[in-house]
């Protein structure tokens, strides 16, 4: 290892916009509107994906956040030798110039000890700083260094675009392969089990590795040249797509959750409370989309991992509290068509306080079916009463008719509507009963 000759200065506000900031499950995420290897703007983005602009003015690189909420921001100024820097935002939104003698810092991350890690791809280095800000330099032998993330253990992981392997540092610095013969490997990330996580440029799939390096596909398919990776609290990937200018969102298994946003060309991603190594409660099991009957019963339920107790649960409909719905599960009996919304839960634990990913409950009054008769096949709850409306003209919503009231004899039932076939061609559905019949 080299000692390296870093400026280490304090410089408050260089940087354009008002980047004011607390520790509240946001996502930043650099956006390279240049298209380079660096982007000009870091976005910040809320829970539901509401974008706000948090710096601008400079060539950005790689996110990285503490332990005590500071983002730190790799820059460079294009080809310009040693112009590069690490800029500190703190959680009130004071700017300073943490280091600078840098080239070009493309991947930042935090170890358990408080030291920042730096992967300079100009350079082909990795270099410590820590906490007094003494840097300690290690030279990597990779090509073009990129994606940088460390393990519960503090060590590190580098992936080379260019040499299509991902190398592992002991926290002394010392290296070993991890994988090769990757194509184009970019953005790293571990979920709290240890696993590492590994984007690929160009070829849509995202590999996972477990701790002794076995690896699987994780996802394929997801197109538009993948960049930064991150995990969320509740052990969701978030996937920068830059050739999409969507970042996508998977859950643990894989399954393509869908877009969470669509930005600018976005690049680097980091969350701004997550702990390099953290091994706190995660959720599991996320509660799942339901559609139900009316009159029938439905659950809900979620479960984590790691938590500290006590661990304490609180569903809410519509992000506003159920009374007594405090357990893992949630049942609602009798439903009635308004339970019909968005369902999630709040789960505390000692340290930490996670909110599930919304499941919407979709009440119909019952299933219903047509064949070649004048009348309905309804699928619904035994003993419960249904009306029977019919039309002669769907266009016209006030014109609908009560005919005929159904108790079920069974969970299904067919319905024959016994007036003349001479009558105008009509149409049923089916609504929740007794209604009055004229």
């Amino acid at each position: 290892m080299i000692k390296r000759k870093l400026r280490l200065i304090t410089l408050s506000a260089l940087l354009l916009g008002n980047a004011a900031t607390t520790q509240a499950d946001n996502l930043y995420v650099v956006n390279d509107r240049t298209y380079g290897a660096y982007g000009n703007t870091i976005t910040k983005l809320a829970t539901n994906g509401t974008a706000t602009l948090f710096a601008s003015g400079f060539y950005a690189g790689g996110l990285a956040f503490d332990q005590s909420g500071n983002l730190y921001v790799g820059t460079t100024v294009g080809n310009v030798p040693s112009g590069g820097t690490i800029i500190k935002f703190a959680p009130d939104g004071t700017r300073t110039v943490f280091a600078s003698g840098l080239n070009y810092p493309v991947g930042l991350a935090f170890d358990r000890s408080g030291n920042l890690w730096v992967g300079d791809q100009y350079d082909r280095t990795l270099t410590k700083i820590a906490p007094d800000g003494t840097p300690t330099l290690f030279p990597t032998g990779l090509v073009l260094p990129y994606g940088l993330a460390i393990d519960p253990s503090g060590n590190l992981y580098l992936s080379d675009l260019a040499g299509g392997t991902i190398t592992k540092f002991a926290p002394d610095g010392t290296p070993t392969v991890f994988a090769s013969g990757l194509y184009i490997p970019t953005g790293l990330a571990f979920d709290r089990s240890g696993n590492l996580y590994a984007g690929s440029w160009d070829r849509g799939t995202i590999t996972k590795f477990t701790p002794d390096g076995t690896p699987t596909l994780f996802a394929s398919g997801v197109s538009g040249n993948h960049a930064g990776l991150a995990f969320d609290r509740n052990g969701i990937l978030y996937l920068a797509q830059q050739g999409n200018n969507t970042i996508k969102t998977f859950d643990a298994a894989g399954n393509d959750l869908g877009v969470f946003v669509s930005t600018d060309v976005p690049g680097w991603l980091a969350f701004d409370y997550f702990l390099p190594g953290e091994t706190g409660m995660s959720i599991t099991s996320q509660p799942k989309r339901q559609v139900r009957y009316w009159g029938q019963d439905v659950s809900f339920s979620v479960a984590v991992t790691n938590a500290t107790p006590p661990v304490a649960y609180r569903w809410r409909k519509d992000s506003a509290p159920l009374l007594d719905a405090t357990n893992a599960t949630l049942l609602l009996t009798n439903l009635q068509l308004a339970n019909a919304g968005s369902y999630d839960v709040v789960v505390t634990d000692a340290m930490t306080t996670l909110t599930s990913l919304p499941a919407t409950l979709t009440v119909n009054p019952a299933g219903v079916a047509i064949a070649l008769y004048a009348g309905v096949t309804i699928d619904g709850v035994p003993n419960r009463t249904y009306g029977i409306q019919s039309t002669t003209d769907l266009n016209n919503t006030n014109s609908w008719v009560a005919v005929a009231n159904v108790t079920l004899s069974g969970p299904k039932q067919i319905w024959y509507d016994s007036q003349p076939a001479t009558l105008p061609q009509r149409f049923y559905r089916v609504v929740p009963g007794p209604i009055s019949i004229p």
